[in-house]
């Protein structure tokens, strides 16, 4: 199973019996082993996934997820109204569908949408 050199995925596939790891140095050098027959199957972000499917007709996503590590939006601790502005997007779209007609155009190939995410304020160790 091919996943990039040095991620968090490339590890954890060392955790799992039966599973031979297999480093790329990017994801698109997944795709292409993949293609080429030399791995049988890729590992990564469900948004990296969703857009191999969308543009090979080989590829399926399947299975469940091996691990999980949610994405962020980093802003600087000071810049308040940039905090404010970023935290109203995120809600607007939550709240007046854009956030599931989104997820349903680029990442349908997964399923359908699960329920927004809640949101997580400050810093995490």
């Amino acid at each position: 199973m091919c996943a990039p050199e040095g991620t968090t995925t490339l590890s954890r596939l060392e955790e799992f019996s039966g599973i031979e790891p297999v480093p790329a140095t990017t994801h698109t050098q997944c795709l292409v082993l993949f293609q080429q027959g030399r791995v049988d199957a890729i590992t990564g972000d469900d948004t990296i996934l969703a857009g191999f499917a969308a543009q090979d007709p080989y590829a399926k996503v399947v299975g469940a997820a091996i691990s999980d590590e949610p994405y962020g939006v980093g802003v600087p601790a000071g810049d308040v109204d940039m905090v404010r502005f970023v935290n109203g997007v995120l809600e607007r779209t939550k709240s007046d569908g854009t956030w599931a007609a989104s997820y349903d155009r680029w990442l349908g190939v997964l399923g359908p949408a699960p329920s927004p995410p809640a949101a997580v304020y400050g810093r995490t160790p």
